[in-house]
C-alpha cells in the first residue's frame, strides 16, 4: 500500500555485522579493503538496508522497480553499530501507466548523530496499487 505525500515511516533500527558487511562486499563483488580497515560498513550496505525496510513496510506489488539513488554520506558506521532510519516519502509522480514514488530517508547512530541522507525512488504500476 502506497503511503500518503508527507508520511514518515520508522525504518526500525538495526546492526549490521561483520559477516552482514562480508556477504555484502561478496555480492557486489566488492574487492577494497578499506572497509576492513577502519572496520566501518559501507554506506551503500546501509541504504540497500534501507530499501529493504522501505519495501518490506510498504507492500509494494510484484513489479515494482527500483529507479534511483541519491546518497550523502556523513559519518562513517562502526560494524555493528546500532543505527535507526526514517523514510518520509514525497508526491508521486505518474506517466502513463507508471508512478514514481520519491522517499528522503535519513539514518541516525546510536548516539543520534545524523550518519547519512538520501532520496529513493521506486516505479509502480497504476494498475497494480492502493493509496493508503
Amino acid at each position: 500500500m502506497l503511503p500518503q505525500p508527507g508520511t514518515e515511516i520508522d525504518l526500525g533500527r538495526w546492526a549490521l555485522e561483520r559477516q552482514d558487511v562480508d556477504a555484502y562486499l561478496s555480492a557486489t563483488q566488492d574487492s577494497s579493503t578499506i572497509y576492513a580497515s577502519l572496520s566501518i560498513v559501507p554506506p551503500l550496505a546501509l541504504v540497500a538496508n534501507i530499501l529493504k525496510e522501505i519495501l518490506e513496510r510498504l507492500s509494494l506489488p510484484p513489479g515494482t522497480l527500483h529507479a534511483t539513488q541519491e546518497v550523502k554520506c556523513l559519518k562513517g558506521v562502526p560494524i555493528g553499530a546500532e543505527v535507526r532510519a526514517t523514510a518520509r516519502f514525497a508526491r508521486p509522480l505518474q506517466r502513463g501507466e507508471w508512478q514514481f514514488i520519491p522517499a528522503n530517508f535519513t539514518l541516525w547512530g546510536a548516539d543520534t548523530e545524523l550518519t547519512l541522507t538520501g532520496r529513493t525512488t521506486v516505479i509502480v504500476s497504476v494498475k497494480d496499487q492502493a493509496i493508503a
